[in-house]
């Protein structure tokens, strides 16, 4: 029983990270958002999309976006 929750949990760990990386067009896709958007609440969680997406690939750029956020 202890195997099977182990396995389970595991499952489920590894699901949430693969889900959790951003591909480059969706990257592309907030900075244009970014672009577009007017209001500075809307500016900043955006920014911070920019900046928790870039966390694994671009360390640099995930530095920029969080400081600019």
């Amino acid at each position: 029983m202890k195997k099977i929750i182990i396995h389970i949990v595991a499952a489920c760990a590894f699901f949430i990270q693969a889900n959790s990386q951003s591909t480059p067009e969706n990257l592309r896709a907030i900075k244009e958002q970014l672009q577009k958007a007017t209001h500075d609440t809307i500016r900043g969680r955006l920014t911070y999309e920019l900046a928790f997406g870039y966390r694994f690939s671009d360390i640099d750029s995930s530095l920029y976006y969080t400081d600019a956020a």
